[in-house]
């Protein structure tokens, strides 16, 4: 909660069923910290099934046989896409097979949670598979009761996981926009983010994936390095020697899940193996598109540190721009940090001077530029609850402690002020150290 500054009970239901299960106890739903209102209709309702009831049956059978081959293609971890594709359809027949009858809501959410899955390929969680395996057995029912399982009790708890799966999804359209709108689904959560979640508080603590970000950051450096010497002339570069550390680091890539840029730079690493130092043209587009790689994989390792600090320590270095080095940008939000900081520390010695001398305002004739340049800072820095901050205890000194004939202030109110002061600078500490507090310092 601390490091994201948001509260994701969801992560917590894979340890609290570790617990239950070496308790013996059932396990919780994925959806059991979900709120929806489960007493809404389907809408708009489906349409009157053309079918016999004496035939339904029969052609359940076949629909189920459908929805099987995929189900076990998904048990066996075959081709998600196809075999999710194959089982919606199977469900789409057997919704419209069925008609507006009691359980016509239960197969409306099923294949919301269907197309869900195969919109933003969802990691099929074993809770996941679970519930797809729960519609074939409903299927069954239908085989074996016919027209009998279709008047029977809606099982809620299926159907509040599908809507669960739906809630995650990012997209909306067809069923899964009528889902969305008879139950209110706004966007909250999408099933990638909670899975990057899941996989970070599971994963290699924040210390161990900064080092290896740190080590991947130096490795770059030094190539970043050897290529300037190439393109200003300096000296005869070892290409070999650069397409192995490009392969290097490309291995250490795989290892913080960046698959992609590994792969990138193991094709551009076989490209620069081939290079000769007295054939390159450093302006050329090969030794160009090798510079551009790099700063994109920097930018992609400085994402991953980011994933490791404050959400309000994020906010202010997004960029689309990957010709921009977000490790610039790093830094110069670093600089700006220590000057904020050092401002704070002028601040309060001016403060704690003024207290100290009987009131003496002339120890305070400097604070208010000082603040106004830490205001200014702050504002860079995105950090717009700390800046108001900081404008009131300006405004306070201006206009209560430098105003002319001012009486001297109370000590609560010199302790508030101190106070204010002091917890600014302490959130600023945090983005130095990486000690994620949140904003309630």
């Amino acid at each position: 909660v601390q490091l994201k500054n948001r509260a994701l009970p969801e992560l917590m239901i894979s340890g609290i069923n570790e617990l239950r299960r070496a308790a013996g106890k059932p396990l919780i739903q994925e959806s059991h910290f979900f709120a929806v209102d489960l007493s809404r209709d389907r809408y708009p309702p489906v349409e009157a099934s053309q079918a016999s009831q004496s035939d339904l049956p029969k052609l359940s059978r076949r629909l189920r046989h459908m929805y099987q081959v995929g189900l076990l293609g998904i048990l066996r971890g075959q081709n998600s896409t196809a075999n999710l594709k194959m089982m919606a359809r199977a469900l789409e027949r057997i919704d419209r097979l069925c008609g507006p009858v009691a359980i016509s809501r239960m197969w409306w959410v099923a294949r919301g949670a269907l197309e869900a899955m195969i919109a933003d390929q969802m990691a099929l969680t074993p809770a996941r598979k679970a519930l797809l395996s729960q519609y074939d057995r409903q299927i069954k029912k239908i085989i074996y009761e016919g027209s009998r399982a279709l008047q029977g009790d809606v099982p809620l708890l299926m159907v509040k996981e599908s809507i669960y799966v739906v809630s995650l999804c990012s997209r909306a359209s067809g069923v899964l926009a009528e889902i969305k709108q008879v139950y209110d689904l706004r966007a909250r959560l999408t099933d990638t983010e909670l899975q990057n979640e899941i996989a970070l508080m599971s994963g290699g603590s924040g210390s161990v994936l900064r080092t290896v970000a740190e080590n991947l950051k130096t490795e770059l450096a030094d190539v970043k390095q050897s290529l300037d010497l190439a393109a200003q002339g300096v000296a005869d570069t070892d290409y070999g020697d650069v397409a192995e550390s490009l392969m290097r680091v490309a291995g250490t890539l795989v290892m913080v899940h960046l698959n992609q840029e590994s792969v990138l730079l193991k094709e551009r690493a076989a490209k620069v193996r081939q290079w000769q130092a007295g054939d390159v043209d450093p302006q050329g587009l090969e030794f160009q598109g090798l510079v551009d790689d790099l700063l994109a994989i920097e930018n992609a390792v400085a994402g991953l540190e980011r994933s490791l600090t404050p959400a309000d320590d994020m906010r202010s270095a997004e960029t689309r721009n990957t010709r921009i080095s977000l490790y610039q940008l790093d830094e110069a939000r670093v600089a700006v940090v220590g000057e904020c900081r050092s401002g704070l520390t002028l601040t309060k010695r001016a403060v704690a001077s003024f207290v100290e001398n009987n009131w003496d305002s002339m120890h305070l004739t400097n604070v208010p530029a000082t603040l106004t340049a830490v205001s200014g800072g702050l504002t860079f820095l995105e950090l717009d609850r700390a800046k108001a901050v900081m404008d009131a205890c300006r405004n306070y000194i201006e206009q209560v402690l430098l105003a002319r004939d001012a009486e001297a202030p109370s000590r609560e109110k010199m302790d508030t002020l101190a106070d204010a002061i002091s917890s600014v600078d302490y959130y600023l500490e945090s983005m130095e150290e990486h000690k994620p507090i949140g904003e309630s310092v």
